[in-house]
């Protein structure tokens, strides 16, 4: 079977949905709470918003993405239960967390956070 059919079985499996669903809500609860100057922070928090309002379907759009980043490529078998990944919940943390942007609509033309406005006087 080819990997790319693996791994798109693997973005549909519901133990792994799961467990993506665990690990996609860890990370948006972080972000909230991250400054508020960092770089694409507005974007950022409004898609941990999403996340945070409606994490199945969230995660089950972010999967398709999730399962093709370098921590989980290669990691997955088809067995007499069906797909399994071997990659551990801090490799899928990690991939989740090097995509947030990605997955939060940020362009590579994007200034990574909005001009200061100066104070009025």
């Amino acid at each position: 079977m080819s990997e790319s059919t693996l791994q798109m079985q693997l973005a549909r499996d519901p133990a792994f949905l799961e467990r993506l669903n665990y690990l996609m809500l860890q990370t948006a609860r972080g972000i909230k709470e991250e400054p508020t100057d960092t770089p694409y922070h507005q974007k950022r928090t409004a898609y941990a918003s999403q996340v945070l309002s409606n994490s199945a379907m969230m995660v089950s759009q972010a999967a398709y993405t999730i399962v093709g980043g370098i921590n989980l490529v290669g990691t997955v078998e088809l067995t007499d239960n069906g797909v399994e990944t071997s990659a551990n919940d801090a490799a899928i943390f990690s991939q989740i967390s090097s995509f947030w942007n990605i997955l939060a609509g940020v362009d590579s033309s994007d200034p990574p956070q909005p001009p200061e406005t100066p104070p009025l006087r």
